[in-house]
């Protein structure tokens, strides 16, 4: 991670446009508690659902560095160091690479699902079921968050401030697309 001087990046964002992400923001967050509360009033909850939870959960940790992005652009600047740069740019590429896990592993278990119906079928009736496909959501957080941070550490992405976004992304790396 980089050094410990903060540096003032200025977005390139009108002010007035925060009005147009705030509905964004506030839209992911009333959507996704909704289906939450959808979800714990089921009594129910088969694997399909589990994932669904999942993919909430996900697009609620977008509101943190999102948050940041709509106060930076409300401010029109922000103060970072290199570290606070590369942590938002991790939290934007985990958040991505979530959904994109989780919604590859949906895929699978509905392949499952068609290629062996009474195998999947008896896997959902097991007690088993509920943790194996929280355990795969979870490394669905975690594997990501491991790689990403490998990535930076080795210095095959490098994140800094884009002022047209206004937040800390990776820049593109040729390296990157071979990983």
């Amino acid at each position: 991670m980089g050094s410990s001087s903060w540096t003032l990046h200025v977005s390139q964002i009108p002010s007035w446009f925060a009005a147009c992400q705030a509905i964004i923001f506030l839209s992911i967050l009333v959507n996704n508690i909704l289906v939450l509360m959808t979800f714990k009033r089921m009594k129910n909850l088969n694997v399909l659902h589990h994932f669904m939870i999942g993919l909430c959960v996900a697009d609620l940790i977008t509101a943190l560095p999102y948050g940041i992005v709509i106060f930076t652009t409300v401010k029109g600047s922000i103060s970072l160091t290199q570290a606070l740069c590369d942590t938002f740019g991790i939290m934007f590429m985990v958040t991505i690479a979530t959904t994109t896990w989780i919604h590859s592993a949906m895929c699978i278990e509905k392949c499952i699902s068609i290629l062996h119906p009474i195998s999947h079928r008896n896997f959902q009736k097991s007690k088993n079921a509920a943790y194996i496909t929280i355990g795969i959501i979870v490394m669905c957080f975690i594997v990501p968050a491991i790689i990403s941070t490998a990535l930076l550490q080795f210095d095959v992405v490098k994140m800094s401030f884009l002022p047209y976004i206004p937040s800390c992304l990776h820049d593109s790396d040729e390296r990157l697309y071979v990983v």
